[in-house]
C-alpha cells in the first residue's frame, strides 16, 4: 500500500443503531460489499507487483479478513440489543510479523502433486497500518450519532463509576504509600548493613536499623497485608528492641558512668552526670529533658549528623513503656557522693546555683584590643547583680529539691553562702578580663602604627575603661548595698583614676603612632633606631615617645598600667630588633673582616698555627684606641654596667640589649689583654719585665738568655738582675754544664719570647699576678728566675692568650 492508503480507514459502519433486531443482517451486507470491494483493489495492486512473495502476500490480504467473518459474526450475535452500541467496525495493524500463510498453494499442492512452499516468515516491523483512518472515521461518525437520553440509567452508572473510582484510588494511594516505606525500609537496612561490621559505628547502624522498623510499623495491618511484609516488620521490630536493650542502653550507661567516675572532670561535671545518671535509673526521679540534655552536650563534639542520629535513638528509647532503665551502681554513686561532698560548700553549691543564673550575653568588642572574651553572661554586670539577689531565694529553693542528687537531707541555710560566693566569682571575673584583655601584638613597624592608630582613633582604652567602671564601681546611692561590700570595694584604685591620665595617655599614644610611622618610613638600616636606644641607655631622662609612654605606664593603676607598659615594650623591642642589626652590621665590616683576615688562626691565639700576627695588626686591632675598643666603646658598652669587673649588661624600659655572656667574657677577655699589653692606654704593645736569678743546678756552669739586643749571663757566682723590653725579635737559650756540654734552644720573630717560654717550666706565683717563675730547662740542666712585669697581669702566663676568638655576630 501506498504511505497515503495506509492512513486511510480500512471497515465499514453498520448503522444499526435504530434498528438493533436487523444488525445481523446489516453486518453481513456491509461485510460483503467491503470484501468486495478489497478484491477489487487487490487486482489493481497485484499487477505492477514484480515479486511472487509481494503478490502473495496481496492476494491473501482479502481472504485472510474474509476469514474472520464467522467470528466477528458470532461476537456481534452475542451482544444483548439493548446493550449493542456497535457504530462501525475498522482493522488496523500496529505490529507486523510472524508467518504468512499462503491459501492457495496447499490446493496447488494437492491437485498437481508438487511441492510449493506455502508458509513465508515475515520480518517484525512496528507501523501504524490504517490507525489514522480508523480514528478519524471515528470521530466524524461519533458527531453524527444521535444522544438517545437514558435518563433513569445516569445516576446508578455515576454512583457506581465513584464508588469505583473512590475505590481504585484508595487502593492506589495504599499500594503506592507501602511501596515507598518498603523502599524507605529497604535504604535504611542497606545503610544498617553497611555498618553493621564496621568498629566504632554500632549506634549508627542501630540509627538505621530503627529508622527501618519506624518505616515498616507505618504498614497497615489487613486482610490485604501480604504475609511477609508483616513478618519483615515484626522481625525488624524485634531485632531493634533487642539491639537497643542490649547494645545501646549499656553504651549509654557507659557514657555516663565513665564521667563520674573520670577524675579529670570538674566538680560540676561529674554533678551533671551523677543527676543524669540517677534520672534514668530512678522511676521516681525519670525525667527525659534532663537525660536528652547531658547527652547532647556529651556529644557536642561530633559531627551534627552523628548527634542527630543518636538524639533520634535516645529520644525512642525514653519514649519506651519502662521508665527504669538502666540498673543504677550503688557503689559508684556513693562514691561520687563522697567526692562532691567533700567540696566546700560555697563552692559546690555556687556551683549548681550558676545553672540557675540569667543565660543571656553581653556582647563586648574593642578594636586593637585582643579580648579573652567577645561575650560575657549578664550575671557579670551590675544590673544583673542585683537581679541574681533577688532570684537567690529561688534559687536556694530550686537547690534544696535536688538535695536527693547529693544524698542530703540537711537542709544548710543557702542565700548568705551563695551571695559571698556569687560576690567572689565576680571579682575574680573582672580581674581576670582586666589582667588578660591586652592590646593585640605587633611585630613590624606597620603593624604596631596600624594597632596604635586604632587604639588612639577609636579611644579603645576610654571604652575598656568604662565597660570596666559600669561593672565595678561603687553605687553612690545605697551605701549598704551588698555590691559596694561584696564588689566595689576591690576596684576603689582603679575607678579613682582620673580621667586626665586618661586624656593624658590619649595624647602619648597619638605621639607614639606618629613615631612609629616615622621610623616605618626610614630605611637605614637601623642606624636611627640605635641612636634612639642608645641615647635612652645613657641617659634616664630620654624624651622619645616610647619612653614618655613607659613613665606615664608607671603612674597609672592596673590594668591600664600593663596595657601602656605592653605597646611601649613591643615599641621598643622594634627599636632593639633594628638596633642590634645595625650594630652586627658595623661588626661585620669593622671588626670581624679584620680579625678574620690578620687575627683569627694566627700565632699566638692558635698555638699549632706557625703563621704569626704582625706587631702592627696586632696594635691596630687590640691598641687603645684601636678597632676593637673604639668599636665596644661606641657600640656595645652603653648597654653594659662595667663599673665593676664583672660586666653585666643593663636594663632599660624593662629591656635588655641581648648581648651574651660569652659575648662579654669574649669582650673582657679583649680588655685585659689591651691592659696587658698597651699600658698606660697607649697604642703601641709594650712589655717592660725583669728577670732575677734565684738559682742555677749545680750541673750548670753558665746560661746565657738573649731576647733581641738584650743579654742575661749567669754562673754559679753571679746574682743577675735584667731588665727586658718587648717587643723584640728572636729569643735563644743557651746552657753549658761543668761537664762542658753545651744545650741551646732558639725561636725567631716578634713572637720568639712566648715560644720559648712555651718550651720551659713557667710557674704562677698565686699571691702575685705580676710574678712568674721561670724553670730554664734543657735536657735536665736548668735554671730558675723570676720573671715581673710593670702590669698587673703577667702577659706570660700560660695560656692566657691561647683560644681567643670573636664570633661573626656580637648581639
Amino acid at each position: 500500500h501506498h504511505a497515503s492508503e495506509l492512513n486511510q480507514p480500512l471497515g465499514f459502519s453498520l448503522d444499526c443503531l435504530d434498528n438493533p433486531q436487523q444488525r445481523m443482517e446489516i453486518f453481513t451486507h456491509k461485510f460483503h460489499q467491503f470484501i468486495e470491494t478489497m478484491g477489487q483493489q487487490v487486482i489493481n495492486k497485484m499487477h505492477p507487483a514484480r515479486s511472487t512473495m509481494r503478490r502473495s502476500l496481496i492476494r491473501e490480504l482479502p481472504i485472510q479478513i474474509a476469514g474472520l467473518r464467522p467470528a466477528l459474526h458470532s461476537l456481534l450475535q452475542g451482544i444483548s440489543p439493548k446493550q449493542f452500541h456497535v457504530n462501525a467496525l475498522y482493522f488496523t495493524s500496529a505490529e507486523q510479523g510472524g508467518v504468512s500463510v499462503d491459501r492457495l498453494n496447499p490446493k496447488i499442492k494437492h491437485e498437481y502433486a508438487l511441492v510449493v512452499q506455502d508458509s513465508f516468515p515475515q520480518a517484525t516491523n512496528y507501523r501504524a497500518y490504517f490507525v489514522e483512518g480508523a480514528l478519524r472515521s471515528i470521530q466524524e461518525h461519533s458527531s453524527q450519532i444521535p444522544q438517545t437520553e437514558r435518563i433513569q440509567q445516569k445516576p446508578l452508572i455515576a454512583i457506581a463509576a465513584g464508588i469505583a473510582f473512590l475505590s481504585l484510588g484508595v487502593l492506589t494511594y495504599r499500594h503506592i504509600h507501602t511501596m515507598n516505606l518498603l523502599d524507605t525500609a529497604s535504604k535504611e537496612l542497606l545503610a544498617y548493613d553497611a555498618l553493621n561490621n564496621q568498629s566504632q559505628q554500632e549506634k549508627q547502624a542501630l540509627y538505621h536499623l530503627a529508622s527501618a522498623a519506624k518505616s515498616m510499623s507505618n504498614i497497615s495491618s489487613n486482610s490485604l497485608s501480604l504475609p511477609t511484609v508483616q513478618q519483615l516488620k515484626t522481625n525488624l521490630l524485634h531485632n531493634t528492641h533487642k539491639r537497643m536493650h542490649n547494645e545501646f542502653v549499656p553504651a549509654l550507661q557507659a557514657e555516663l558512668e565513665n564521667a563520674l567516675s573520670n577524675p579529670q572532670n570538674s566538680a560540676m561535671a561529674r554533678y551533671e552526670a551523677l543527676k543524669a545518671y540517677l534520672t534514668l535509673g530512678q522511676t521516681e526521679h525519670f525525667n527525659p529533658q534532663i537525660i536528652e540534655s547531658w547527652f547532647l552536650k556529651q556529644w557536642h563534639n561530633l559531627p551534627a549528623a552523628v548527634t542527630k542520629k543518636q538524639d533520634a535513638l535516645l529520644k525512642e528509647f525514653l519514649n519506651t513503656p519502662n521508665p527504669a532503665k538502666i540498673i543504677v551502681n550503688e557503689q559508684l554513686v556513693n562514691d561520687t557522693r563522697n567526692y562532691l561532698n567533700a567540696l566546700p560548700q560555697n563552692y559546690l553549691y555556687y556551683s549548681i546555683a550558676k545553672q540557675f543564673f540569667p543565660q543571656e550575653m553581653v556582647k563586648v568588642d574593642v578594636e586593637g584590643f585582643a579580648l579573652t572574651v567577645h561575650e560575657f553572661p549578664t550575671y557579670y554586670t551590675k544590673s544583673g547583680f542585683h537581679q541574681v539577689l533577688q532570684q537567690l531565694p529561688e534559687i536556694s529553693s530550686k537547690i534544696k529539691q535536688e538535695q536527693w542528687i547529693l544524698g542530703r537531707s540537711e537542709q544548710a541555710e543557702l542565700i548568705p553562702l551563695l551571695k559571698q560566693a556569687y560576690g567572689y566569682d565576680y571579682v575574680t571575673w573582672w580581674q581576670t578580663f582586666m589582667r588578660k584583655s591586652q592590646p593585640m601584638h605587633y611585630q613590624t613597624y606597620q603593624e604596631g602604627r596600624i594597632v596604635v592608630k586604632k587604639i588612639q582613633q577609636t579611644a579603645a582604652f576610654d571604652k575598656l575603661l568604662s565597660l570596666i567602671q559600669q561593672a565595678t564601681k561603687a553605687d553612690l546611692n545605697n551605701a549598704s548595698s551588698p555590691f559596694n561590700q561584696l564588689v566595689a570595694t576591690q576596684f576603689t584604685e582603679f575607678n579613682l583614676m582620673s580621667s586626665s591620665n586618661v586624656q593624658d595617655l590619649q595624647q602619648k599614644l597619638k605621639d607614639v603612632e606618629r613615631f612609629i610611622a616615622t621610623l616605618a618610613m626610614v630605611q637605614d638600616g637601623g642606624k636611627t633606631a640605635f641612636n634612639l636606644v642608645k641615647a635612652r641607655f645613657n641617659s634616664d631622662n630620654a624624651s622619645d615617645p616610647v619612653s614618655q609612654l613607659f613613665n606615664q605606664g608607671h603612674q597609672l593603676p592596673e590594668p591600664l598600667n600593663h596595657w601602656t607598659q605592653q605597646l611601649a615594650n613591643e615599641t621598643w623591642s622594634l627599636l632593639i630588633k633594628d638596633s642590634r642589626q645595625h650594630i652586627n652590621n658595623q661588626w661585620q665590616h669593622v671588626v670581624f673582616e679584620d680579625f678574620k683576615q690578620k687575627i683569627a688562626h694566627r700565632y699566638p691565639f692558635d698555638n699549632t698555627e706557625t703563621n704569626e700576627i704582625a706587631i702592627q695588626d696586632f696594635n691596630h686591632f687590640f691598641g687603645t684606641q684601636g678597632i676593637l675598643n673604639r668599636f665596644t666603646d661606641e657600640f656595645i658598652k652603653p648597654f653594659l654596667d662595667v663599673s665593676t669587673a664583672d660586666w653585666k649588661v643593663k636594663e632599660v624600659n624593662n629591656t635588655v640589649m641581648p648581648i651574651t655572656q660569652e659575648t662579654i667574657d669574649t669582650l673582657i677577655r679583649a680588655n685585659i689583654i689591651t691592659n696587658m699589653f698597651f699600658p698606660y692606654q697607649s697604642n703601641e704593645s709594650k712589655i717592660e719585665f725583669s728577670l732575677q736569678k734565684i738559682n742555677l743546678d749545680p750541673v750548670v756552669s753558665s746560661l746565657i738568655l738573649e731576647i733581641g739586643n738584650t743579654q742575661l749571663r749567669d754562673n754559679q757566682g753571679t746574682e743577675s738582675f735584667i731588665r727586658f723590653l718587648w717587643p723584640q725579635p728572636n729569643a735563644r737559650l743557651a746552657l753549658d754544664s761543668i761537664e762542658g756540654n753545651h744545650y741551646e734552644l732558639a725561636e725567631q720573630g716578634d713572637w720568639a719570647l712566648f715560644k720559648l717560654l712555651e718550651k720551659v717550666n713557667v710557674l704562677i706565683d698565686e699571691q702575685d699576678s705580676a710574678s712568674l717563675q721561670i724553670l730554664f730547662e734543657i735536657n735536665s740542666n736548668s735554671g730558675r728566675y723570676l720573671l715581673k712585669t710593670t702590669n698587673q697581669v703577667n702577659p706570660f702566663t700560660p695560656g692566657i692568650l691561647n683560644g681567643f676568638n670573636l664570633q661573626e655576630a656580637i648581639v
